[in-house]
């Protein structure tokens, strides 16, 4: 792969690597976004390393997520605004703030979403089950978003729509 940084050439980023599993998230959630605008800057990887992606609904909820290598440490992050309440997913607790209410906390298992995604594929290859948790129809969908977010970064944050 001449002229393509090595990291890029076996991952994909942040982005690719890491806030695919958000965006997964977000396509499970609510289904496929009518559009993506995502801002982003590319580092040491040559993927997109820090990014800020809006998930637009037309009529629906407002749902922004964010991921980054180029901070302290890792990090992540899901925030919908929805009719009624909003919920913010973080990397150890789930805050649902709900019209008229105090917000509520609720906190993660002992082990992070990612670690049991990873311990229920390795479980169903250990004991050779289907793995129909995710669907390849559903990971084919969640990477056709990802990819949109990607382009969106590289320009600027352009939208892009995906309907």
């Amino acid at each position: 792969m001449i002229g393509i940084p090595v990291a890029e050439a076996f991952g994909g980023g942040a982005l690719l690597d890491l806030h695919l599993h958000d965006t997964d998230l977000v396509n499970w959630i609510f289904g496929t976004p009518d559009a993506v605008q995502t801002f982003g800057v590319s580092r040491e990887s040559g993927g997109i390393d820090d990014l800020l992606s809006t998930y637009i609904f037309e009529g629906g909820p407002v749902v922004n997520a964010e991921a980054s290598w180029c901070r302290g440490e890792w990090s992540f992050g899901i925030v919908a605004v929805c009719e009624e309440a909003t919920v913010a997913i973080g990397q150890s607790s789930i805050t649902v703030c709900r019209r008229g209410r105090p917000a509520e906390d609720i906190p993660y298992d002992k082990t992070s979403h990612y670690a049991l995604e990873i311990a229920s594929f390795t479980e169903c290859v250990a004991h050779d089950r289907p793995f129909d948790i995710c669907p390849a129809a559903s990971a084919r969908e969640s990477l056709r978003i990802a990819l949109a977010e990607e382009r969106s970064a590289r320009n600027n944050g352009r939208r892009i729509r995906l309907k």
